[in-house]
């Protein structure tokens, strides 16, 4: 019996030094010693919180024989004072969508550092603008991106507004790109951010539309691409005329230049030089050469371009509906094309005339005393002027009204 114990006694201490050895090898590979970097054992979690709320991304390391330093980082970038086991985003001022993104941290101790995983903050809520779109003033034909900058719960969805009320088609992204701006597209510019939380609005940015000289210039019916002056026809123009859905320019250089519809070939006047004067009707147009003679082009199913011959000399011209006019040298005037309201039965002994004007179904002619002449369709009283009208010096007609502007700016 005696044997036995000493023999185990002997056998202890040998036991004992391997035990020492092997948990003194553990514990350097797990750096619980100086041996080697910090290790995590609990790496931060990813969290999903409400925007105003609070948060705290933690890390556990086991102590190592030399102190362990933090430095919390966010999106890659380091946290002034973010220097402890956890990070704490306070309940104020809260959780802003502007935290959202990947937390990490990096321990370091006397041997080296361990950086641990990204763990992604997402933050829910209702839409926030963070930049608001802002006033701008551009020149026709130039272009501009509108922007808003917003947060929120995916998906963002985006509505661009003009002047508060009219929804602009498929502008349905952060960015509205305004292309050849034209001076119709002036006004309040505002955007509807959406998700599943709720809905915010933009501050209203205001475009400012400057004409340069001689820019052609729509208001109006804008939905026609006659209203959308094309991108080189900005400047250098003298005259305009406006069809039915085709616009005419007149440039200072005599060439005629013309947008919108051509179904009728309308349009095809475009080019032509040596122009003094242009007129466009609801689906034909007129030019008015150097020469003094008349050149068509469009519709002609009333024979609006069949211009009589022999004509004169020709100073003036203009177009309706379906109908020619032309003022000539000697103050007359002549008419060709439909006649359903009598729009080119010219009155007997018209003389003397300066000025005149074309409207859908009638005609005015301004004479040199001062007085206009009317004649053609009257069911709205368009050919039914005041009782005492004179001193005019410029006329104008339209679809069943006309106007007429006196020497007194009346």
């Amino acid at each position: 019996m005696n044997v036995l114990k000493l023999t185990a006694r002997m056998l202890t201490a040998p036991l004992r030094c391997l035990c020492l050895a092997a948990l003194l090898a553990i514990a350097l590979s797990r750096g619980f010693a100086q041996g080697g970097p910090p290790i995590i054992y609990t790496q931060p979690q990813s969290q999903t919180t409400p925007v105003g709320s609070s948060v705290t991304f933690w890390v556990y390391a086991p102590a190592t024989v030399t102190a362990l330093n933090y430095q919390w980082r966010f999106n890659g970038v380091n946290i002034p004072g973010a220097t402890g086991t956890n990070y704490t985003i306070p309940i104020i001022p809260g959780v802003q969508f502007s935290n959202a993104g990947d937390y990490s941290v990096t321990i370091t101790n006397a041997v080296g550092n361990t950086t641990s995983s990204n763990a992604t903050l997402t933050v829910i809520g209702s839409p926030t603008i963070l930049t608001n779109p802002a006033n701008v003033g551009k020149t026709q034909g130039t272009g501009h991106n509108f922007t808003v900058v917003a947060a929120g719960s995916s998906p963002l969805n985006y509505q661009w507004r003009y002047n508060n009320t009219n929804y602009i088609a498929d502008a349905t992204n952060s960015t509205l790109p305004l292309n050849n701006i034209q001076v119709w597209q002036g006004g309040i510019y505002s955007v509807i951010v959406a998700n599943s939380y709720g809905v915010t609005n933009s501050s209203n940015a205001t475009l400012t539309v400057t004409l340069s000289s001689g820019s052609p210039a729509c208001w109006g019916n804008t939905t026609a691409p006659a209203s959308t002056v094309p991108l080189g026809y900005s400047t250098g123009h003298k005259a305009v005329a406006a069809g039915g859905a085709h616009t005419l320019g007149l440039k200072t250089n005599e060439v005629v230049t013309g947008w919108g519809d051509n179904t009728y070939g309308q349009l095809n006047l475009s080019g032509l030089s040596n122009v003094t004067a242009i007129a466009a009707g609801q689906f034909h147009s007129l030019a008015l050469t150097t020469n003094g003679t008349i050149v068509g082009a469009g519709l002609n199913t009333s024979g609006q371009l069949d211009v009589p011959s022999p004509l004169g000399r020709v100073t003036a011209i203009a177009a309706g509906a379906q109908h020619s006019l032309a003022l000539l040298n000697d103050g007359t005037v002549t008419a060709w094309g439909d006649n359903s309201f009598d729009q080119t039965n010219v009155p007997a002994g018209l003389t003397d005339v300066v000025r005149i004007a074309a409207g859908y179904f009638h005609n005015l002619a301004l004479k040199r005393d001062g007085t206009v002449v009317c004649w053609g369709n009257t069911n709205n009283g368009e050919c039914d002027p005041p009782a005492v009208l004179d001193g005019v010096i410029a006329i104008a007609a339209g679809n069943g009204f006309s106007y007429a502007l006196r020497t007194n700016g009346l």
